[in-house]
């Protein structure tokens, strides 16, 4: 009878992902300037040094939450999605479930279960930021709104790019401001617990944001 060996996974590894779930929730809640190495290692239970020796400094550790909090938004599965379904534009029904579904795959994206939900509360917070907003365009966060412009251009023949890209905006921006109490969205957002509810919120005024603006709301 042969042995079986499972696959486990290396201390260094299980530290280092350690460091970063924490680095991402304590910057989640206080910011990343608000927090210092000392206090992410002591709050991950390591050794002071092990940001030091595990990514040789704060600087890249903060370069590899930003990688991890990115990780899960794949525009590649919006993109195949939008060009398999081009036939869906002959109709104003058509047009209705492609946009309702690209935004469902959105959302679905950045929903993930019953796990820690800092990743997303990380992102939001971090892109009113200068700093986060260079961050986001470096990792080709352009592309989302590129493709939801396309959308827009495709669906109203209008092709001015700035009127594309004020609807896109608008659609995803307004679905925060819109959100039915702000001051409870904004504490969220400080937590690493953003409930399910807010993300369906989110996604159904997004959703009617966006048919109400290209007149494809059925009242």
């Amino acid at each position: 009878m042969g042995i079986i060996i499972k696959d486990k996974i290396s201390p260094t590894i299980k530290t280092r992902d350690l460091l970063i779930q924490t680095a991402g929730k304590l910057f989640t809640s206080h910011g990343i300037k608000g927090v210092q190495a000392k206090d992410i290692a002591q709050a991950a239970g390591a050794v002071p040094n092990a940001i030091t020796y595990h990514f040789g400094g704060l600087d890249k550790l903060i370069d590899a939450v930003w990688e991890h909090a990115l990780s899960n938004i794949d525009y590649a599965q919006i993109e195949e999605y939008y060009a398999k379904n081009q036939h869906l534009l002959k109709t104003p029904d058509g047009k209705r479930q492609l946009v309702s579904e690209m935004i469902d795959i959105f959302y679905k994206m950045i929903w993930n279960g019953d796990e820690s939900h800092w990743e997303i509360a990380f992102l939001l917070n971090a892109s009113i930021t200068e700093e986060g907003q260079k961050r986001l365009m470096k990792n080709e966060c352009d592309r989302f709104p590129a493709l939801f412009a396309k959308v827009y251009i495709d669906i109203t023949g209008n092709d001015d790019i700035e009127s594309a890209l004020g609807w896109v905006y608008s659609v995803f921006g307004g679905a925060v401001v819109y959100t039915s109490n702000i001051g409870m969205f904004t504490n969220i957002l400080k937590t690493d617990n953003i409930p399910e509810s807010c993300y369906r919120r989110l996604q159904y005024i997004a959703t009617r944001n966006a048919l109400f603006s290209l007149n494809l709301l059925s009242l």
